[in-house]
């Protein structure tokens, strides 16, 4: 398939001065330009799609820091994130100490429509740390996730593959649905809200995390904060919050109905700013 690269200089040209509408940039944390090393950027001509290859861990022992940003209505498929992980003198793989830090920032005027998918293909320590789109997310895989945003629905799934009591996926929210799993089977979830609905009735979601999950919401602002007078959606849903033997708390549920089942040690007792609510406006069809 023929592609148009926007590579070397040409990418270092698209990320100086005002970015141009329409197209996809790349940007190092540290304000120097791009390097021929650090990233590919390719568009489809026939689909007129995106393609985002990130290949460096350009500061090693310190913070490698990336932010794609996208500002005229683009649609990326893919976000590679292939970095590898700092080797020490030895050769040995050094996860910890060099953190990959990933943004994909949706800029006006028109922002980035959609994002099909973000997925970790190398080996450093990454925390994809912002993915937004004006409309629909799908999959983001990687060691953390730590902001998911869609504008319209994250199809998922949403996956944090760190071993942690503290890291996972922190938080995913769609303006209308969240469709996709949630998954943090060896870490924690934070808070999984969606404006309208989560999963469907004929494809429960399942959100599973093994130390804990703060909150599930499908709701919207004023459901949630104003009485839950309107605005509360409905969860079709699995939700374990003790997967792999962890702590298997949860703090907050809200819904008009709830549709599945969960499975839970206890409900903790607020510890910062979010008091222990389990609310159903009309119906909880499922078992605890």
């Amino acid at each position: 398939m023929v592609r148009e690269v926007c590579l070397t200089a040409i990418l270092a040209a698209c990320t100086l001065g005002a970015p141009a509408i329409g197209a996809i940039t790349v940007e190092r944390g540290d304000g120097e330009p791009l390097e021929k090393g650090d990233a590919t950027v390719e568009l489809d001509p026939i689909s007129g799609r995106w393609t985002v290859t990130l290949t460096s861990l350009y500061a090693p022992a310190g913070e490698t820091i990336y932010t794609v940003r996208g500002n005229g209505g683009e649609i990326i498929d893919d976000v590679f994130i292939d970095v590898p992980c700092w080797q020490g003198p030895g050769g040995e793989c050094v996860v910890a100490g060099s953190p990959v830090f990933v943004n994909i920032l949706s800029d006006p005027p028109l922002g980035i429509q959609t994002i099909h998918n973000v997925e970790q293909r190398g080996d450093a320590e990454l925390y994809i740390s912002n993915v937004q789109a004006e409309q629909d997310i799908g999959a983001v895989r990687g060691h953390v996730i730590t902001n998911v945003q869609a504008g319209r629905d994250v199809l998922g799934p949403v996956i944090g593959t760190i071993e942690s009591d503290i890291f996972g996926v922190h938080f995913v929210e769609a303006q209308r649905d969240i469709l996709g799993d949630v998954l943090a089977e060896n870490g924690r979830i934070g808070r999984v809200v969606a404006y309208r609905q989560i999963g469907r009735p004929e494809r429960p979601v399942a959100i599973r995390a093994k130390h804990h999950i703060n909150g599930i919401v499908a709701a919207t602002p004023e459901c949630e904060f104003e009485g839950m007078q309107n605005g509360c959606g409905a969860i079709y849903a699995h939700i374990d919050t003790n997967v792999n033997g962890g702590a298997g708390h949860i703090k907050q549920m809200i819904a008009a109905t709830f549709h599945g089942t969960l499975s839970a040690e206890r409900f903790q007792p607020n510890t910062s700013q979010i008091n222990v609510r389990l609310v159903f406006t009309e119906a909880f069809q499922g078992e605890i």
